[in-house]
């Protein structure tokens, strides 16, 4: 038997939510944009400032959301 992998947990993020920057409890929306992977550290569903960003693997943009 395989054990799937969720592929946003090693997404390579390509945009950024500007407008919910503060982390949720719950962790972040990882979600698909228009091909790309985007990040909402604040876990909404809607009202998202997104901003583009070089490809970068996941781990470290939490890493940054984390330090400030």
């Amino acid at each position: 038997m395989s054990v799937q992998k969720d592929p946003a947990a090693t997404a390579f993020i390509e945009r950024i939510c500007e407008a919910h920057r503060e982390r949720d409890p719950e962790g972040p929306l990882v979600t698909m944009l228009e091909g790309a992977w985007a990040y909402c550290a604040g876990h909404r569903e809607a009202e998202h400032d997104w901003r583009a960003i070089e490809p970068t693997p996941r781990r470290v943009v939490e890493e940054q959301f984390a330090s400030g």
